[in-house]
């Protein structure tokens, strides 16, 4: 009989008819990047992407945190983390201020309800004061944090400094953001 050599492995086979290839290399279709795919899919497993709505158990970007707060997908997000989501209340906040949180704020829900995310029930809280702390230091602090958040509410008398804190790359992230199919900008 005569044997033939596979055109795709270079191993030599018995053909049973015409086929260039051997019987292994032709259970396995090639992807277009030429690698081999399994027989269920369409592109090998270098070529498929399983993020974002390629995936098949994407459900549009939302998903619940094991203690009932509510993600948003934001993979450019800078709070982001190991993964590529963010909290939707910080999300909220971020957008009614108009920058991101400062390192030490944190977003707390006035009626408990951890999924509650409208703006109103909403409110900026930040640490408190470090433990063990001087009086000096203490009205530095006091300072230091009046100052960083004189922008969120409106100066009492003229003449009272009202300080605006932007981070880099904040206006491209603020441009894109949609939360709810809502455009926040």
């Amino acid at each position: 009989m005569n044997s033939r050599v596979c055109v795709e492995c270079g191993r030599e086979y018995q053909p049973s008819s015409g086929h260039l290839r051997c019987p292994s290399c032709r259970s396995h279709n090639l992807c277009a990047c030429g690698a081999r795919k399994g027989l269920k899919y369409a592109t090998c497993s270098a070529c498929r992407t399983e993020s974002g709505d390629s995936n098949s158990n994407w459900r549009g970007g939302r998903t619940r945190h094991k203690r009932g707060y509510i993600l948003l997908w934001a993979p450019d997000h800078p709070r982001t983390g190991n993964g590529s989501y963010v909290f939707e209340h910080v999300l909220v906040m971020e957008k009614m201020l108009g920058r991101y949180l400062v390192p030490g704020g944190n977003v707390h829900h006035r009626n408990g309800v951890k999924d509650d995310n409208r703006p109103e029930n909403l409110e900026l809280w930040t640490r408190p004061q470090p433990t063990g702390i001087r009086a000096g230091d203490a009205v530095a602090w006091a300072r230091e944090i009046l100052a960083a958040y004189a922008d969120e509410s409106s100066p009492k008398e003229k003449g009272d400094p009202v300080v605006a804190l932007s981070l880099p790359g904040e206006t491209q992230y603020w441009n894109s953001l949609e939360i709810k199919g809502e455009s926040w900008r």
